[in-house]
């Protein structure tokens, strides 16, 4: 398990009015207003379908904006690439504010409930002082108007439309990078943002629903391993789980096949082995009963 994933790490936010908290326990958290999203603001307009988005590395955790149309800020400053966290560090995401906070060690504790009241002070002042920013009152974009699509669980869909999500995505069948799977289903979603209705006869065309459903389920280790049992089985494939994974099996046929390649070989060497004295006597044998019946010395 990822060192970063103990519980350690929090985002502290107030969501109308409430204070709340989110520990970080997955490897990748999806921010955003879409029903699927780890951090789901759905009454928060100015807030995209696919946001943000957390990673947990090495080095700590990263933030970087996934598909959204405002940005995604840190300490007010926009963020353009993946940017590592530092503890207190302050994430906007539409107009709302989240803390990231992090133990430094481990018999320490996170004081949560000084974050938010400042939190709150800084909202309430926000609310009394002069009119929001032009940053705050941005038009909302057609991008962010189009009606949420409820995403079923994988084990909500019927055998008929069951979908190949990794072909969505553009990735191969089980690809087990889930952060390769991230980066190539964001760049889809933002090329679909810039050309909705783009797509080629090698390439089916679908919607930033359909792969955003896709970017749900596979970039979660628990569902991800759920639907890849429900394609192997689509496709008739074995499998094993390993290390939580689901790998696809070697067909008992493809085996098969190769040992009676292999079994043919042999034979074939065999038989050359002892056949071609054989062959070279018969040719001998040709020539001299020909001498013979002409007279040829």
């Amino acid at each position: 398990m990822n060192s970063k994933l103990d519980g350690q790490s929090v985002l502290t936010f107030i969501d109308d009015g409430v204070a709340a908290e989110k520990p970080l326990l997955k490897e990748r958290i999806l921010i955003g207003r879409a029903e699927g999203c780890d951090l789901c603001f759905p009454f928060h307009q100015e807030v995209s379908r696919l946001h943000a988005s957390l990673s947990a590395t090495e080095q700590g955790w990263v933030v970087e904006d996934v598909t959204s149309r405002a940005g995604t800020f840190v300490n007010g400053e926009r963020v353009l690439e993946p940017h590592l966290l530092r503890d207190n560090d302050v994430l906007k995401i539409g107009t709302l504010k989240l803390t990231y906070r992090e133990k430094k060690h481990s018999g320490e504790t996170v004081d949560i409930t000084a974050g938010m009241a400042a939190e709150m002070q800084r909202m309430q002042e926000e609310m009394t002082s002069a009119p929001a920013s032009q940053e705050s009152t941005k038009p909302v974009s057609i991008e962010d108007t189009i009606p949420i699509k409820t995403i079923p669980t994988p084990g909500e869909e019927t055998a008929e439309l069951f979908l190949n999500y990794y072909e969505m995505i553009g990735v191969e069948n089980f690809e087990p990078d889930i952060a390769r799977i991230h980066d190539v289903a964001k760049a889809r979603l933002q090329d679909l943002q810039k050309n909705p209705q783009s797509s080629s006869a090698d390439e089916p065309a679908f919607s930033f629903d359909e792969v955003s459903k896709a970017m749900f389920c596979l970039t979660d280790a628990k569902s991800k391993m759920e639907y890849d049992q429900r394609l192997a089985e689509d496709l008739g494939l074995d499998v094993n789980v390993v290390n939580n994974r689901v790998v696809p099996a070697r067909r008992a046929g493809g085996m098969e096949e190769v040992a009676i390649v292999g079994v043919a070989l042999i034979v074939l060497v065999v038989a050359g082995w002892f056949g071609v004295p054989w062959i070279l006597r018969t040719i001998s044998s040709f020539f001299d009963q020909i001498q013979q019946s002409t007279g040829m010395p």
